[in-house]
């Protein structure tokens, strides 16, 4: 079967001469842009003080204990914590992918016991944060 030609309907057949995109031109017509704006150079923020500090133990190491908790369960307890304590369980929790909490003045306690992890993240960050 031959396929059917169609007819153009739309006036009286001769081709299209109103082209909206005429005006446009090509690329030698192209408008000429104003020069971006220099943006003022960029300020360097000045340090900002430790939210939270790590007293080292007087032979040098963190005071880092395990607690064990009833049904076999064990803690890693950190203490000589000076500052807002809520940040340093905050990214404690989320290096060891464990639960904690703050237990005192001075003190954080993580679930499990990762002594070893906080204590070389600690020896990374001289103990602020």
């Amino acid at each position: 079967m031959a396929a059917k030609k169609r007819e153009d309907r739309t006036g009286d057949g001769a081709p299209l001469t109103n082209n909206p995109f005429a005006a446009l031109g090509g690329p030698e017509t192209a408008p000429v842009l104003p020069p971006a704006p220099v943006s003022p150079p960029t300020v360097k923020k000045p340090a900002t003080p430790s939210l939270w500090r790590v007293e080292q133990a007087r032979k040098g190491g963190w005071k880092l204990s395990l607690v064990k908790r009833a049904g076999g369960r064990s803690a890693t307890v950190l203490a000589g914590v000076q500052g807002d304590a809520e940040a340093l369980v905050k990214a404690l929790r989320k290096l060891c992918g464990a639960g904690g909490a703050v237990t005192g003045p001075d003190a954080v306690e993580i679930q499990g016991d990762q002594r070893q992890s906080i204590a070389d993240w600690l020896d990374k960050r001289g103990g602020e944060g």
